[in-house]
């Protein structure tokens, strides 16, 4: 009302006061658009953040109930906080291999390229090379352990991993 009343006392003339209060409620629509608009952009964000903050309060008092160690209640937290704030349900080489190729190879180098060409092997090779190497990257098998064959590679970049070497039997 404040506005309307400010818009009507500044115009002289009568069609300087009516744009002036169509001005007010103009503002005061899109104003109140824009307030929407963000409120549901927010909502439907933190939806995922919720349910994730949800898990972790219930593994934390599970955690707490059990009487565990407290060094070991942070790492578990850490982890599955990790575990559960990056976990997506894209299946991502059924999305390279969706996407044309030129798209694929960026998605991969983008996505990848600081990793690999991290690795000491890798150091100082053309981005050319890099990128095909970004591509051909696989994620490991959803398993405990990992078996190696002889033509892989396996780069251990999102979690900890204990080597065990076993001698083979002899006859």
């Amino acid at each position: 009302m404040y506005y309307v009343l400010n818009a009507l006392e500044a115009g002289e003339t009568t069609q300087e006061r009516a744009f002036g209060v169509f001005a007010e409620l103009m503002r005061d629509i899109i104003l109140g658009l824009v307030a929407g608009l963000i409120t549901t952009i927010s909502m439907s964000m933190s939806s995922t953040d919720n349910a994730t903050n949800l898990r972790l309060r219930h593994l934390r008092a599970w955690l707490a109930e059990k009487k565990l160690p407290k060094g070991f209640r942070m790492k578990v937290m850490e982890h599955f906080n990790e575990t559960w704030t990056n976990n997506t349900s894209v299946d991502l080489p059924a999305l390279l291999e969706a996407c044309p190729p030129a798209m694929a190879a960026s998605m991969a180098e983008l996505m990848f390229s600081r990793v690999v060409s991290s690795v000491p092997l890798f150091k100082g090779l053309s981005p050319e090379v890099i990128s095909a190497l970004c591509l051909v990257r696989r994620p490991a098998p959803p398993s405990p352990s990992v078996t190696l064959a002889s033509a892989a590679m396996v780069l251990v970049t999102e979690m900890q991993a204990d080597a065990l070497y076993e001698e083979p039997e002899r006859n």
